[in-house]
């Protein structure tokens, strides 16, 4: 049996288990064993053969190469019951007679909304089949042993990873290489609980990893300025000699300041500043982790220089085949849908993160859209359904499911959680497949179960467990007044109960398609939600059963949801969406979008979506991908690439 393998260190430590309520995590020090670059290799005599394939998996990461070339990356984070794992055909990197593997595994160790780690767990999982047999597998004789060249300066974002050190002078720096010797290395050793509570699943592609040149390289006295030409997720690689201890000092950026430097202290609490320490020899930068970027720049030491032609970008993303056509006769607007493309192409990783910079978290409710403009573009409802499965197994921790999943940050927003059936009943519509629906089932009652134990006098309210936002950032709830602290204030508000009533909706209909009766009796909940927040002098919806505030927020949902619509309520609502536009909501803006499309609203979409204050002000401030909010300096602290709002694709065969 193919066995977990790790080094002597990480096999005696004692799991430690990071799930729990949000409430209840407190992110400890840094241990001694985070941030642990592990390295494996193993030589084998391979027999002559037609087809070579790898089954690979690491907790937390790992770089695989073969024959001293780079294969692949991997794997998707995944909690250890459901561990991803990648599939690859290496037939191209293998031949008859010795050869070499070699993984560069990483424990970050840190608790966050990357991955499953600070639990102590470590370990690398891999099989090659020979023409569909097993022929070798991870066991205790591949050799190990930490790489001495990370080190790291500090982290970045939410603890979201480390500022990486890299010194060339480390013995194991080329490790890969198949001449490389590896006689003083140890041998690995099983990693029992890894092996006792990994359970290998398959839901994910291996990443598209492949090098551009950039588009500028200027050289000013010691300083390398480089603009890769637009925002992308990877890491930088160049060749570089100069003397042996000196250091070059790496920045990375979205943006330039004034004088043309690289703004490396990033709008969105993030300092990617990072340094690549010489050996005296040619040296090759073989950073790790990845970031969103488009700018670098390199302050060099005395005596030191750069091939100026071995500058390259390690570019990563999911694979991305766009089927759709975007095209339309409306310029402004076929530059927003080309904007929001990208976005999607270069932002969606192993995960739909909500950005490849300051959380890189999988986030439900940001998922949900990333993986359904995915889906708009390409044709394939794949990512939707991995998204899907991600937050259904997060379920273990809460029925209510977690509001960013794959990782040891156990975050929880109730309006992510309510917006799960949609996501559902929208992958099924656009797939057709009742079989996966069906798979899903069990987790989606499971979610309305548990939130119908917050449901008082027919209204849901006083979900104090999760984060109730109504809107993200705070500063664009039009002035919804219901306090939203945490936990929420008790009583009763719009956002929430209109969120409930759409859930429940949504889930009569795939309990219909699934070929069983409603459960919710839809008139009733409406009944008791107008009850509460209907102003009938006003002839709108208010934001909460003490408020005489009515925000559009308040109003848009119960016209998407037909709650007490009449002609005269819909041309309020309708009103408002044209006074206030997008420019009052943010995250909010797809349900606007939504409920027109469903009035049938399509030249109202279509002048929202390029108003001057939205999509349109972020390609006028040189956006190649999606904001975070509708300008730079709208939320303090804005992230210049949040695949998120993309979502105007999602739309484009109605208003293009």
């Amino acid at each position: 049996m193919t066995k977990w393998i790790t080094n002597s260190d990480f096999a005696v430590l004692s799991s430690i288990n990071v799930f729990g309520k949000e409430e209840t995590f407190s992110q400890p020090e840094q241990s001694a064993y985070s941030n642990k670059h592990i390295l494996f290799r193993r030589k084998v005599n391979l027999p002559d053969f037609k087809k070579a394939t790898v089954r690979i998996s690491a907790d937390d990461y790992y770089k695989l190469y073969i024959n001293g070339n780079f294969a692949a990356m991997g794997p998707a984070p995944s909690y250890p019951a459901f561990h991803y794992y990648n599939e690859l055909d290496v037939t191209e990197y293998l031949r008859g007679g010795e050869n070499l593997f070699a993984a560069h595994t990483w424990y970050m160790g840190l608790r966050n909304r990357v991955c499953v780690s600070g639990d102590n767990m470590h370990g690398l999982f891999l099989e090659l089949y020979l023409d569909g047999k097993l022929f070798i597998s991870s066991d205790e004789n591949w050799k190990t042993a930490y790489h001495g060249g990370f080190s790291q300066c500090g982290t970045y974002g939410y603890e979201t990873g480390f500022l990486e050190i890299y010194d060339s002078r480390a013995a194991e720096c080329g490790f890969e290489a198949v001449d490389f010797d590896d006689s003083a290395w140890g041998y690995a050793v099983e990693n029992i609980a890894v092996s006792t509570s990994h359970r290998l699943t398959q839901r994910a592609e291996t990443l598209c990893v492949y090098e551009i040149s950039p588009a500028r390289i200027e050289l000013e006295k010691n300083i390398v300025k480089i603009d890769i030409g637009r925002e992308l997720c990877g890491y930088l690689k160049y060749k570089a000699n100069g003397t042996s201890g000196s250091e070059i000092i790496i920045r990375s950026g979205e943006e330039l300041n004034d004088d043309g430097s690289v703004r490396f202290e990033l709008r969105c609490n993030c300092r990617f500043e990072e340094k690549h320490i010489l050996s005296g020899n040619t040296d090759i930068l073989d950073q790790y982790d990845y970031k969103g970027m488009r700018y670098i720049e390199l302050i060099l030491p005395e005596e030191c220089t750069i091939d100026r032609d071995s500058v390259k970008i390690i570019v990563r993303h999911y694979p991305y085949s766009e089927k759709a056509d975007i095209t339309s006769d409306d310029k402004q607007l076929e530059k927003i849908f080309r904007l929001c493309a990208d976005t999607i192409k270069y932002g969606v990783q192993e995960v739909c993160v909500d950005c490849p910079t300051r959380e890189k978290g999988q986030y439900l409710g940001d998922a949900g859209f990333i993986a359904m403009s995915h889906a708009a573009l390409t044709g394939s409802t794949e990512v939707l359904e991995k998204v899907l499965w991600d937050f259904a197994t997060s379920s273990f921790i809460c029925p209510g499911m977690m509001a960013v999943s794959n990782c040891a940050l156990n975050q929880e927003i109730a309006d992510y959680s309510l917006m799960y059936p949609y996501f559902a009943l929208w992958c099924f519509r656009k797939n057709q497949n009742a079989e996966f629906l069906r798979k899903l089932y069990p987790y989606i009652e499971g979610l309305m179960k548990y939130f119908d134990g917050f449901v008082k006098d027919g209204v849901l309210c006083d979900v104090t467990e999760k984060w109730n936002l109504v809107d993200w950032p705070m500063n664009l709830r039009d002035g919804y007044d219901f306090p939203l602290d945490r936990p929420v204030a008790k009583g009763k508000h719009n956002v929430i109960a209109a969120y409930y009533i759409g859930a429940a909706q949504y889930f009569n209909e795939i309990r219909r398609i699934l070929g069983m009766p409603p459960t919710y009796d839809m008139q009733t909940l409406k009944n008791a939600f107008i009850g509460y927040f209907y102003d009938e002098k006003a002839c709108l919806f208010k934001d909460s059963e003490t408020s005489s505030h009515h925000s559009i927020h308040s109003n848009v949902l119960p016209l998407l949801f037909d709650i007490g619509i009449n002609e005269k309520v819909r041309a309020n609502v309708m009103e408002m969406i044209k006074k206030k536009r997008l420019l009052s909501v943010n995250y909010f803006a797809y349900f606007v979008l939504l409920t027109l499309e469903k009035e049938g609203e399509y030249d109202l979409m279509r002048k929202l979506i390029c108003d001057e204050g939205s999509w349109s002000n972020m390609l006028s401030e040189g956006a190649t991908t999606c904001f975070e909010a509708w300008g730079k300096e709208q939320k303090w602290n804005t992230s210049l690439f949040h695949p998120w709002l993309s979502y105007p694709v999602i739309f484009a065969d109605k208003i293009k």
